[in-house]
């Protein structure tokens, strides 16, 4: 039988590469902030890189103009697609937000009457629970003025927006013309096997960061889709915004399409309005199904990560990131374990740690 025991140096390298990878992604992500123009140029630059060698090789159109026509190209895309999707949801939420209060009010006072009627709760627990849903409904009312107020000092940060916007779109040319120049200065500085663990992690972290962005879209797409035929078919008002909301709730993993549709098909009921309730309630179990059905293997097939260590690594993520880490905490998972793979050479615990006596 073999007897395997811990190796002191292979402890202690393990533990250095252990804590410095960790480190680094930390640093990396709080650092984000400062290069985002730039990490987001470089994706850009990326994803646009077979459509400027199509250009280049099918139509022998030299690099730099490829490059130009490219951003030209993501420019009116994005400024057609964000303009059109960006006035329908700020003339909704404009409305929304005028009738929200009495939204608020409404419900507050629905519930109220129908605890008080119905007797349901003892009298001293009826008049916890209306001091608490008075409570709820203000802070509520306060929290859309606060949105509103939000909204506007957004608006006068514009600026900031526009300088942000300009500085990527004139990273993504330089990186895709000058593709050739920054490979070569780079591979001047390093050593060729250190250049090629580079290349191999970085092709390794982006494919998996686009397959996570890819899993993720496409289940908030069919949340959304089903959530906007859902609304139209009932009757809901304000359909696009409420669907393109719950559908970005529904990512993160605490509140998700049951937090809101639940509730509001509660209340409708209360209310008296049975066919609202009763549809939401349809709507709800069809995207819960829908989406039990797709997301495993949606997420499986793309980043073939265990939903476990997902979600561990969004609750580590949001312990140490805050908010963000619901959504850094994934990716560092994918960075690390692309780090790993190249750095351990995908050796095992027992390889890196022990030795054969």
């Amino acid at each position: 039988m073999r007897n395997f025991v811990l190796d002191k140096n292979k402890v202690i390298q393990f533990s250095i590469s252990f804590i410095g990878i960790l480190l680094g992604v930390f640093l990396f992500f709080k650092s984000i902030r400062y290069v985002a123009p730039f990490l987001i140029a470089f994706i850009l630059s990326i994803i646009l890189e077979p459509f400027i060698k199509l250009l280049v090789n099918k139509f022998n159109i030299p690099r730099k103009l490829a490059s130009i026509l490219s951003v030209l190209l993501v420019l009116l895309t994005m400024s057609l697609v964000v303009s059109s999707i960006v006035s329908k949801l700020i003339s909704e939420a404009k409305e929304l937000f005028q009738v929200l209060p009495n939204i608020l009010n409404d419900v507050y006072l629905s519930i109220v009457e129908f605890s008080t009627n119905n007797q349901i709760f003892p009298p001293g627990v009826t008049i916890f629970i209306s001091e608490q849903l008075e409570v709820i409904t203000s802070n509520l009312t306060d929290f859309t003025k606060d949105m509103v107020r939000y909204v506007f000092n957004t608006a006068v940060s514009i600026p900031s927006a526009l300088i942000f916007f300009i500085i990527t779109i004139i990273s993504t040319y330089f990186f895709l013309g000058d593709k050739d120049k920054f490979i070569h200065i780079i591979k001047g500085q390093l050593p060729s096997y250190l250049y090629n663990k580079i290349i191999y992690i970085k092709t390794d972290i982006i494919s998996s960061f686009l397959k996570l962005f890819r899993a993720y879209m496409m289940i908030m797409f069919v949340t959304f889709s089903e959530l906007l035929l859902g609304f139209t078919i009932i009757g809901v008002n304000y359909a696009l915004l409420l669907a393109a909301i719950i559908a970005i709730l529904d990512i993160l993993p605490i509140l998700g399409t049951g937090g809101v549709l639940i509730p509001w098909a509660i209340y409708s009921l209360i209310v008296g309005d049975l066919r609202l309730g009763i549809s939401l309630f349809i709507l709800y179990i069809i995207i819960l199904v829908v989406r039990q059905v797709l997301e495993p293997k949606i997420i499986g097939t793309q980043i073939g990560v265990h939903p476990l260590l997902t979600l561990a690594s969004m609750y580590i993520g949001l312990k140490v990131f805050g908010a963000t880490g619901l959504i850094f905490g994934p990716i560092s998972f994918l960075i690390i374990r692309s780090i790993f793979t190249v750095v351990f050479k995908g050796q095992s615990l027992k390889e890196l740690l022990f030795v054969d006596k």
